[in-house]
Protein backbone atom coordinates (compact mmCIF):
# COMPACT_ATOMS: atom_id res chain seq x y z
CA UNK A 1 0.00 0.00 0.00
CA UNK A 2 1.37 3.40 -0.95
CA UNK A 3 1.80 5.86 1.89
CA UNK A 4 0.67 9.46 1.34
CA UNK A 5 3.06 11.40 3.55
CA UNK A 6 0.83 14.47 3.84
CA UNK A 7 -1.85 12.21 5.37
CA UNK A 8 0.40 10.58 7.98
CA UNK A 9 2.63 13.52 8.92
CA UNK A 10 2.90 14.33 12.61
CA UNK A 11 4.04 12.63 15.79
CA UNK A 12 3.42 8.90 16.28
CA UNK A 13 3.57 7.08 19.61
CA UNK A 14 4.27 3.33 19.49
CA UNK A 15 3.30 0.53 21.88
CA UNK A 16 6.81 0.45 23.42
CA UNK A 17 6.77 4.26 24.01
CA UNK A 18 9.03 4.93 21.03
CA UNK A 19 8.20 8.00 18.96
CA UNK A 20 8.38 9.00 15.31
CA UNK A 21 8.12 12.60 14.17
CA UNK A 22 7.41 12.76 10.46
CA UNK A 23 6.71 16.30 9.23
CA UNK A 24 5.54 17.15 5.72
CA UNK A 25 6.82 20.17 3.80
CA UNK A 26 4.59 20.87 0.82
CA UNK A 27 7.29 23.16 -0.61
CA UNK A 28 9.82 20.31 -0.63
CA UNK A 29 7.85 17.02 -0.71
CA UNK A 30 10.74 14.98 -2.09
CA UNK A 31 13.03 15.59 0.90
CA UNK A 32 11.64 13.61 3.83
CA UNK A 33 12.89 14.33 7.35
CA UNK A 34 12.27 12.16 10.40
CA UNK A 35 13.09 11.90 14.10
CA UNK A 36 12.88 8.61 16.02
CA UNK A 37 13.27 8.19 19.77
CA UNK A 38 13.48 4.69 21.24
CA UNK A 39 14.90 2.68 24.13
CA UNK A 40 12.97 4.76 26.61
CA UNK A 41 13.46 4.44 30.37
CA UNK A 42 10.06 4.89 31.98
CA UNK A 43 11.60 5.28 35.44
CA UNK A 44 13.61 8.35 34.48
CA UNK A 45 11.36 9.50 31.59
CA UNK A 46 14.33 9.60 29.22
CA UNK A 47 14.83 8.41 25.66
CA UNK A 48 17.66 5.92 25.14
CA UNK A 49 18.39 6.82 21.50
CA UNK A 50 17.45 9.90 19.54
CA UNK A 51 17.83 9.55 15.76
CA UNK A 52 17.25 12.22 13.13
CA UNK A 53 17.65 11.97 9.41
CA UNK A 54 16.40 12.59 5.93
CA UNK A 55 15.80 10.76 2.70
CA UNK A 56 13.39 10.19 -0.15
CA UNK A 57 10.14 8.23 -0.20
CA UNK A 58 8.94 5.77 -2.81
CA UNK A 59 5.64 3.99 -2.24
CA UNK A 60 5.91 3.06 1.46
CA UNK A 61 9.71 3.15 1.83
CA UNK A 62 11.98 5.97 3.02
CA UNK A 63 15.63 5.57 2.02
CA UNK A 64 18.26 7.88 3.44
CA UNK A 65 20.74 8.55 6.22
CA UNK A 66 20.53 9.50 9.87
CA UNK A 67 22.59 10.68 12.84
CA UNK A 68 22.02 9.62 16.43
CA UNK A 69 22.81 10.18 20.09
CA UNK A 70 22.46 7.40 22.64
CA UNK A 71 23.13 6.40 26.22
CA UNK A 72 26.58 7.13 27.62
CA UNK A 73 27.32 9.82 25.01
CA UNK A 74 27.24 7.28 22.15
CA UNK A 75 26.73 8.96 18.79
CA UNK A 76 27.04 8.36 15.08
CA UNK A 77 26.78 10.24 11.79
CA UNK A 78 25.52 9.47 8.29
CA UNK A 79 24.25 5.94 8.91
CA UNK A 80 22.39 4.39 5.96
CA UNK A 81 18.77 3.45 6.64
CA UNK A 82 15.66 2.15 4.92
CA UNK A 83 12.37 2.63 6.76
CA UNK A 84 9.37 0.63 5.59
CA UNK A 85 6.04 2.12 6.67
CA UNK A 86 2.89 0.03 6.93
CA UNK A 87 -0.48 1.50 7.86
CA UNK A 88 -3.08 -0.98 9.13
CA UNK A 89 -6.79 -0.81 8.34
CA UNK A 90 -7.40 0.64 11.79
CA UNK A 91 -4.88 3.44 11.19
CA UNK A 92 -1.96 2.07 13.23
CA UNK A 93 1.55 2.51 11.87
CA UNK A 94 4.37 -0.03 11.82
CA UNK A 95 7.91 1.07 10.94
CA UNK A 96 10.58 -1.51 10.10
CA UNK A 97 14.20 -0.31 9.83
CA UNK A 98 17.10 -1.91 7.98
CA UNK A 99 20.56 -0.39 7.62
CA UNK A 100 23.37 0.70 9.90
CA UNK A 101 23.66 1.76 13.52
CA UNK A 102 21.14 1.39 16.33
CA UNK A 103 18.04 1.54 14.10
CA UNK A 104 19.12 -1.54 12.14
CA UNK A 105 16.65 -4.39 12.65
CA UNK A 106 14.23 -2.34 14.77
CA UNK A 107 10.49 -2.59 14.30
CA UNK A 108 8.10 -0.13 15.90
CA UNK A 109 4.49 -1.37 16.03
CA UNK A 110 0.97 -0.15 16.78
CA UNK A 111 1.84 3.52 16.25
CA UNK A 112 -0.94 5.98 16.96
CA UNK A 113 -0.92 9.46 15.41
CA UNK A 114 -1.04 12.00 18.22
CA UNK A 115 -3.53 14.84 18.23
CA UNK A 116 -2.09 18.30 17.69
CA UNK A 117 -1.95 20.27 20.94
CA UNK A 118 -3.21 23.81 20.60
Amino acid sequence: MEIVLSEISGTWLFSDSSTLYLPYDENNPDDIIFDIGFGNDADTDTIGYWCWGHGTISSNTITGTYDYNGPGDVSGLDKAITLTLTLSRDGKLTVSAQGEGPLNGKTFSDGVLQAIQE
